[in-house]
């Protein structure tokens, strides 16, 4: 449903797509790598606690992930991205950190091998590419989203991609959502962003003039003071509401 009925919109020329957790499974290829990290780190830490690790597992990669969107805190590559957020995580379960390299390695090699497209995701970009511009729109340090895109072959759907840690700004920051479109020729109004984070995806291209879907998989409720023009649960339906606009 959209925020505004009443506003007329010109015609949909362009979708930005997120990566994670919208065509990317990652939430299901982290689920599998923190079960084999925690694993390992039980025989590392007699007595540590699973679900203590797993708890502050969330608490840490939620808080870094809001001071790399404001820039507060930057990664060269992905394993430094990754022993950070390892050694915090131990070192607020106060269990020491002297396995948090060894963590951190076993954590991201595990999720390399468990990186896919959702099933509904690649027959999706088939048919909407030959309709739409199509660009990906992602935030992350470059080699890490690089792995992830590369692993998935997605530059065969989408040519156009753009890593915030290559541009120097992120997802909801108003630059990023402006370079895409003046680099694919759009205007706001005739641009949708679909994206499973409210506050990255849908408020910050609505902020911008764009119309939005938000991809809520696990079934969050709304923010406050956000309000999507579409909601879906997967990307099935994505098609007939395009179409509708």
């Amino acid at each position: 449903m959209s925020t505004d009925p009443a506003r007329r919109w010109p015609a949909l020329r362009a979708i930005l797509f997120d990566l994670d957790d919208t065509l990317l499974d990652t939430y299901g290829a982290a689920s599998a790598a923190l079960a084999s990290a925690c694993a390992i780190a039980a025989t590392r830490y007699p007595g540590a606690l699973e679900p203590r690790i797993r708890e502050v597992y969330q608490e840490v990669i939620h808080e870094v992930d809001r001071r790399m969107a404001a820039q507060k805190i930057t990664f060269t590559t992905a394993q430094e991205f990754y022993r950070h957020r390892w050694r915090e995580i131990l070192s607020r379960c106060q269990i020491g950190t002297t396995h948090a390299m060894e963590l951190a390695d076993h954590y991201a090699a595990s999720r390399r091998e468990s990186y896919c497209f959702y099933p509904e995701a690649l027959e999706l970009l088939s048919a909407l590419r030959h309709r739409y511009r199509l660009a990906l729109v992602t935030n992350g340090p470059t080699d890490l989203q690089r792995e992830k895109m590369a692993a998935i072959a997605v530059e065969r759907w989408i040519p156009d991609i753009y890593v915030s840690g290559e541009l120097g700004f992120w997802k909801p920051q108003a630059a990023i959502f402006h370079h895409v479109l003046t680099k694919i020729g759009c205007s706001p109004g005739e641009a949708v962003m679909v994206g499973d984070s409210l506050t990255n995806d849908v408020a910050g291209a609505a902020a911008v003039g764009m119309r939005t879907v938000w991809v809520n998989r696990r079934g969050f409720p709304l923010a406050a003071g956000v309000q999507p023009d579409a909601v879906v649960r997967d990307l099935r339906p994505l098609p007939e509401i395009l179409a509708a606009w």
